[in-house]
């Protein structure tokens, strides 16, 4: 039995935020399920409003939409509470992917190529490869779009590159208004498979910062095909 501290919410209060953060809102996201949840450490800071996470075993998450389980070992997780919504949410760790998807039905294939396509790891790769325009992207700054490559400093290193973005820009994906992206102004780094560090060194907002483990592919997704 998990015994949480009395720290001003239940542990069942402390659960639906950490599965709606966690997991995500999307339809991926609410197709998930944490098979372990009694695994879960769960702690909240009344004068912070700060949840905290962590786990002494993997997290195991089943998502029905795209035929995964995962295996997610948790290193940093942390959810900036506000009125009604968070404001700010922060996690990292590792993750394995196991495929059981075993008759490759054309539905999940498809709901996972949906899922990749204006995810954060399709954006980082299409970054990486410096093709953000042929991959679909548009980049906007007050209401005119903008050249990216004005804005992102990229370095090519032996098997990564190194970026650094001056400012805040709009991303625009197949014309639709749906995400911003600024960092800390200091330098990150990113590799072909679409990763990149510190976690914490970029934001995402809008429709990329919403997406969650829920949304999240194997990271050599599309690369082996």
């Amino acid at each position: 039995m998990v015994i949480d501290a009395d720290d001003g919410m239940t542990r069942a209060e402390k659960l639906r935020w950490f599965r709606k953060e966690f997991l995500g809102r999307s339809a991926n996201g609410r197709s998930c399920k944490i098979m372990n949840e009694k695994d879960v450490r769960l702690r909240y800071n009344k004068q912070s409003r700060v949840l905290t996470a962590w786990s002494n075993k993997p997290i195991i998450v089943k998502n029905k939409n795209l035929k995964y389980e995962i295996s997610f070992d948790i290193i940093d997780f942390e959810i900036s509470i506000g009125d009604l919504n968070a404001v700010s949410v922060m996690y990292s760790g590792t993750t394995f992917y196991k495929d059981l998807n075993e008759s490759k039905k054309k539905r999940i294939l498809n709901n996972r190529e949906e899922t990749y396509k204006g995810s954060v790891q399709h954006f980082i790769r299409a970054l990486y490869n410096k093709n953000l325009e042929e991959e679909g992207y548009i980049f906007g700054k007050k209401g005119l779009k903008v050249d990216p490559y004005d804005f992102f400093r990229i370095n090519d290193k032996e098997g990564y590159k190194t970026v650094t973005l001056k400012e805040k820009l709009d991303i625009f994906y197949k014309k639709v208004v749906e995400s911003v992206i600024q960092t800390s102004g200091n330098e990150f780094t990113i590799d072909k498979y679409g990763n990149f560090i510190p976690v914490n060194g970029i934001f995402f907002g809008g429709n990329m910062g919403s997406q969650r483990i829920g949304d999240t592919l194997p990271s050599d997704y599309g690369l082996n095909e």
